[in-house]
């Protein structure tokens, strides 16, 4: 029953935390199936706006799909990074590693727990920022901040899964692409 889910939220104090999200692919069929009795120019509008959506806030389907979760995401993560500043900028030190999370809800926001193999290729745990525009806009006011801030070094150190990550999503179409050629 949703009335005691929300109450055992709000007893227990639980905070959302973001892993297991769909790729790239994956939304795009969601969009599919959601548009399927649609026209196709409005399919390619949906698709168009969901790719947006998940560029902003990362693929996370309960945030892309929903209006006002959309929004209400977007100014989460807003606020979050206005809040960032000297004081508070180590709290983000686990991002690109596998500490604990601190106390303070705030980065819970901008991360994702992402599984990974470990190079003896045992199953770890790494926090990744969500998406490349909130790792962009992180490092951008860590650095603002504190520029002896290690979230350069963190995410160096996690280089190969955000490559991973990376050449998932780009390199089938690079071909494509008039740059690559």
């Amino acid at each position: 029953h949703e009335d005691n889910l929300k109450a055992w939220k709000k007893h227990v104090g639980t905070m959302k935390v973001i892993m297991n999200c769909p790729d790239e692919n994956n939304v795009k069929a969601m969009c599919t199936w959601e548009t399927r009795n649609k026209t196709e120019e409005e399919q390619v509008e949906y698709w168009r706006r969901m790719y947006m959506r998940m560029h902003d806030v990362g693929p996370i389907p309960r945030c892309i799909f929903n209006d006002n979760k959309y929004k209400n995401r977007v100014e989460e993560i807003d606020n979050v990074l206005a809040g960032i500043d000297a004081s508070n900028a180590t709290q983000y030190d686990m991002i690109g590693g596998k500490e604990m999370w601190p106390s303070n809800d705030a980065p819970h926001k901008l991360v994702k727990v992402v599984r990974v193999k470990t190079q003896r290729g045992l199953e770890a745990f790494v926090n990744l920022p969500v998406c490349f525009s909130i790792e962009s806009k992180l490092i951008a006011k860590l650095l603002e901040v504190d520029g002896k801030n290690n979230i350069i070094y963190r995410l160096l150190k996690c280089r190969k899964e955000l490559l991973a990550d990376a050449s998932e999503r780009y390199a089938p179409n690079a071909p494509l692409s008039r740059v690559f050629m």
